[in-house]
């Protein structure tokens, strides 16, 4: 089986690319895979295929001599599993094809609340005792931890992109740059008691879609 249309994600989660397909936002009509079957007495009835377990239907098969290929079309997205199995009339049967992990994601991803949560604080004073807000962002007395809570309902979350603007006398300072991996729906990033200035945050999910950047304010 090879999947003709549509080119994987670019900016997909490397660490299961082995396994799993992804493919990102610039599939917009989905992922056409390709079947092929080198019979020369061909019967399309014959093709067993099942998508995520349940049967699939090739309607239309062409030719050249003896190879016949049809397609399957997965248009929504989603995570899919594709199996293949084919006897000719004579009984022979050829091995069972399993495709990876096939993942198809043209949904953006979300940032959906920051939380801060003061090192110092003992459990009883409030956060905005150790924040302070201004014109171009927060001024953090204390060294804090950001939460940022983001969510992606089709591959899940990769990490969160952040940068931390600082600003000196109300003049834009030199930006700092990280990433944080998201686990159980959660980043978490470091800022330092003297901070002050904005916070920007993308999100990425696991097939490389990001989302809007976004500050808590």
């Amino acid at each position: 089986m090879e999947l003709y249309t549509g080119d994987k994600a670019e900016y997909a989660n490397r660490e299961n690319t082995d396994s799993i397909l992804y493919y990102d936002h610039t599939c917009e009509d989905g992922i056409r895979a390709g079947v092929t079957v080198t019979e020369a007495n061909f019967y399309a009835e014959d093709v067993e295929i099942l998508v995520n377990g349940s049967e699939y239907v090739i309607e239309d098969w062409s030719n050249e001599g003896d190879d016949w290929t049809g397609y399957i079309e997965l248009t929504e997205d989603g995570i899919y599993t594709i199996e293949i199995r084919y006897r000719d009339r004579s009984g022979n049967e050829m091995k069972v094809y399993r495709s990876e992990q096939i993942v198809l994601d043209r949904t953006l991803p979300v940032i959906e609340k920051y939380e801060f949560i003061p090192e110092s604080a003992d459990g009883t004073a409030e956060t905005s005792e150790f924040i302070d807000y201004l014109e171009y962002g927060y001024y953090f007395k204390t060294d804090f931890e950001v939460v940022i809570t983001a969510s992606d309902t089709v591959s899940g979350m990769d990490r969160i992109d952040y940068r931390l603007v600082p600003y000196e006398n109300g003049v834009k300072q030199e930006e700092v740059t990280g990433s944080a991996p998201v686990t159980d729906g959660k980043a978490r990033i470091s800022v330092p008691s003297g901070f002050k200035g904005q916070i920007y945050a993308e999100g990425f999910d696991n097939a490389g879609n990001s989302s809007e950047e976004v500050t808590p304010r």
